[in-house]
């Protein structure tokens, strides 16, 4: 998912039903941090995952890792994928993306 031009991000989707729900990993950690329990939660939610810049398969640019381009990121995300009032729900750093 491309976020700003030379800038990819990977997102998960492991499908489901019902609202959306965009699972955010601390720092150190990719979307796949989550692979055990998205599974869990598809009789309830429709689940994607997001692995912020420099990391996992996500590009690696040398700037943008401020919390508003790393907030931006994780909205040009759900914009460009139509992911329409997900709830989103994230640990450590995650906090100041959400």
């Amino acid at each position: 998912m491309t976020v700003e031009p030379g800038v990819k991000l990977e997102l998960l989707d492991w499908g489901g039903s019902g609202r959306p729900l965009v699972l955010l990993a601390g720092s150190g950690n990719t979307g796949h941090v989550f692979d055990d329990l998205a599974p869990k939660l598809l009789d309830c939610c429709h689940v994607y995952a997001i692995t912020r810049r420099g990391y996992g398969e996500s590009t690696r640019p040398d700037n943008g890792y401020g919390w508003q381009r790393l907030a931006e990121d994780v909205f040009q995300v759900i914009e460009r994928e139509h992911i329409r009032s997900p709830v989103l729900i994230g640990h450590s750093m995650a906090g100041g993306e959400m």
